[in-house]
């Protein structure tokens, strides 16, 4: 299906639904995952339709968590799902789909830290989404079964142009050490923990 598609099929799905729906949005590393819950909450507020969202990205550890999983050289991992605070994402939507306002914390990916005094107060909405690299798994692996699970099945070369573009932009990293922490960390993560939940996505958006 292709996101526009996608996009016709969720709308017509909301203009439907007499309750609160939940959405986990997933797909690799720079996939178009932000991208995707941007032209949905345009498509849902042109119909008067709220939604809240919860991007997992916000509740990454702090570098110098000791908690932070490292791999066998010592580097720190931020593509696998124990990069997460995951219990703390986990409360958010399942506070939500409850009718409960939450805070959602800001993280700064430039730091790699959490900012201490920002985040926002977010309330349900029409639609509730979780968004992320593990929101499929992470939903599952908490029984919030009841979801309506996307997964975002971009190419390995485009996602890897789009991450050569956003790190050098945003992180000031040579291209060279880009695809070497794509080949050597993104890469065998996403085919060890992301690639599996295409496998129980309703929707698989090419």
């Amino acid at each position: 299906m292709t996101a526009k598609e996608a996009l016709k099929f969720i709308v017509s799905l909301m203009m439907r639904a007499d309750s609160p729906t939940l959405f986990a949005i997933a797909g690799g590393s720079c996939s178009g995952k932000s991208h995707f819950v941007g032209e949905l909450l345009s498509a849902l507020d042109s119909l008067f339709l709220t939604a809240a969202v919860v991007p997992l990205d916000e509740y990454f550890k702090d570098m110098d968590d000791p908690l932070l999983p490292r791999n066998s050289e010592g580097g720190r991992l931020f593509d696998v799902p124990e990069s997460y605070h995951e219990a703390e994402f986990i409360s958010a939507v399942t506070d939500l789909m409850k009718g409960r306002e939450v805070f959602v914390p800001a993280y700064d990916m430039v730091r790699c830290k959490r900012v201490v005094g920002a985040g926002k107060n977010v309330k349900p909405g029409n639609i509730m989404i979780a968004e992320g690299l593990f929101a499929i798994s992470m939903l599952q692996k908490n029984d919030l079964t009841g979801a309506t699970n996307i997964f975002i099945d971009a190419q390995e070369d485009l996602r890897l142009r789009r991450r050569i573009e956003r790190d050098v932009l945003r992180f000031g990293i040579s291209e060279e050490r880009v695809k070497k922490i794509f080949l050597e960390k993104v890469k065998p993560y996403h085919e060890k923990h992301i690639e599996s939940q295409k496998r129980y996505s309703d929707i698989v958006i090419i």
